[in-house]
């Protein structure tokens, strides 16, 4: 596995970013977050909400599920 795979494997996507691949508000995934539809988010070093793309197919499941 060279670097640029290993980048890729370890990107973590900010919540901000995770809300555009979902097409919906951040404060709205903070929301799904906080009422538990959905499983809370890890957090990095400044306790900021980061995302794997299979967090966000996860969550895409959970609250949408007729979206492909």
């Amino acid at each position: 596995m060279n670097f640029k795979e290993v980048d890729k494997v370890a990107r973590l996507l900010t919540i901000s970013e995770a809300a555009r691949e979902l097409g919906c508000s951040v404060e709205w995934l903070r929301a799904a977050e906080l009422s538990g539809k959905i499983p809370i988010a890890r957090r990095d070093i400044n306790s900021w909400r980061r995302y794997s793309p299979d967090d966000v197919k996860e969550i895409k499941r959970l609250l949408f599920p007729t979206r492909k």
